[in-house]
């Protein structure tokens, strides 16, 4: 298996909803160090899994509806957690994918040095 990942990082703010949240439930800002890796069985005809390029272009797309927002506004009534924004920009990812790619991607948010989630899933064409 082939594996390609892209690094970039997001600002924004948020409240979560309910009392499992502790002080969390205080509107706070976080900044995330975000990877995505896709993974497929083969290469292309040039040799290459996806563009790098391509992939550090898709992920910040991704990632710009989340830049500098209050989360309570870009998606309200949902807890915003680290990992409901994984499947989101996994989702936007997905969308980005040149069409044929056979695979899995992987997004891992880290919130700090201690502390990270991650959603993935294979890619249906």
């Amino acid at each position: 298996m082939f594996s390609i990942s892209v690094r970039d990082h997001v600002m924004c703010s948020h409240t979560l909803s309910g009392e499992v949240f502790g002080p969390a439930q205080n509107r706070h800002g976080a900044t995330y160090a975000v990877t995505a890796e896709f993974r497929g069985p083969e290469l292309d005809e040039h040799n290459i899994l996806l563009d790098l390029g391509w992939a550090k272009g898709a992920l910040a797309e991704a990632l710009e509806p989340l830049r500098y927002a209050d989360l309570d506004e870009v998606f309200p009534d949902q807890n915003t957690t680290t990992e409901f924004l994984c499947r989101f920009v996994h989702g936007a990812l997905v969308k980005r994918l040149p069409a044929g790619f056979r695979g899995a991607l992987r997004v891992e948010l880290i919130e700090n040095p201690g502390m990270a989630a991650a959603f993935e899933a294979p890619v249906v064409p």
